[in-house]
């Protein structure tokens, strides 16, 4: 039997370096093998996400995303606290404030200011019943009726397609 030998001396240096990262495997849609990087610490993730340009990192409550917190009761269950002090930029809906003709319940509307008693605060409908009832800016029901009678609409009889309107 012939045997072979090796003389000499063997040295093995060899370095490693670069970065140490978990990573897991994954089948993807197609049925490939895709390995994913995964992070422990959310907090140390690039590129989290983020709503109205607000990151979704650490606890945020809706105001951090510009929601308003909007509340809802009846006028009896608000008026049980006089001296709650509206949020500056809270809705607060009276869900029974009126009722119509056929008694049904029609919400009424404040905007919190932060200062004022939410029992103090004017509804919002009070603007907008001014605006309507202002007869100096508006074209009442007579002067409507007035002018939709002198408007006449005919269908002109060589072409059917065009509509002429004329005054009397």
């Amino acid at each position: 039997m012939n045997e072979n030998k090796i003389h000499g001396k063997i040295n093995s240096n060899r370095g490693i370096g670069g970065k140490i990262s978990a990573y897991q495997r994954i089948k993807g849609d197609l049925g490939n093998d895709v390995n994913n990087r995964i992070s422990k610490d959310y907090n140390s993730l690039v590129n989290k996400p983020s709503i109205e340009g607000v990151e979704l990192k650490g606890d945020k409550s809706l105001r951090d995303f510009g929601i308003t917190y909007v509340y809802q009761k009846t006028t009896e269950e608000w008026n049980s606290t006089p001296s709650l002090v509206a949020e500056k930029g809270a809705v607060y809906i009276y869900t029974d404030y009126k009722h119509d003709e056929k008694g049904n319940d029609i919400p009424g509307i404040k905007l919190g200011d932060g200062k004022a008693y939410l029992i103090d605060a004017p509804f919002c409908d009070q603007d907008m019943q001014d605006h309507i009832n202002n007869l100096i800016i508006h074209i009442t029901q007579n002067e409507r009726e007035f002018w939709n009678a002198k408007v006449r609409c005919f269908i002109d009889s060589e072409n059917t397609e065009k509509l002429v309107f004329t005054t009397n």
